[in-house]
């Protein structure tokens, strides 16, 4: 028996954090997704935002849907942790009842992140403002 390896029964531990940090809220099913398909959608230079509002929830709902167009995974995941972070300063604005779907073009990979922020301010805004 080899003593020099220790064998723990819980396995190897996991990194990161336990639980979802952050924006990234998949849509929990098919039905969901049919929904926020009719929802009401806002286009802004290649930057896609569907709004709807869902009466029993208690805070807003982040989802993001990159197209296998925006390259492979790591640029594909780059380019969902951009809209992440470039949402994360316009959460106060969405309404507690608020589900976004967010997607955006291959051109926004390599863009400055200035410039798909605004662009995405625009598109949250005006999304939400067709709403109302």
């Amino acid at each position: 028996e080899d003593t020099s390896r220790t064998c723990h029964s819980e396995g190897t531990k996991a990194q990161g954090t336990a639980v979802a940090v952050g924006l990234i809220d998949p849509l929990p099913n098919a039905s969901s997704f049919r929904a926020m398909q009719s929802a009401a959608r806002v286009s802004v230079r290649g930057i896609t935002v569907r709004y709807r509002e869902v009466p029993d929830q208690l805070a807003p709902r982040v989802s993001f849907a990159i197209s296998k167009r925006a390259g492979n995974a790591v640029e594909r995941n780059r380019l969902r942790r951009r809209l992440r972070e470039a949402t994360m300063n316009y959460m106060p604005q969405i309404p507690e009842s608020g589900q976004l779907l967010i997607s955006a073009s291959p051109i926004w990979r390599n863009a400055a992140f200035f410039e798909l922020e605004t662009t995405l301010a625009t598109a949250i805004g005006r999304s939400i403002g067709a709403k109302r």
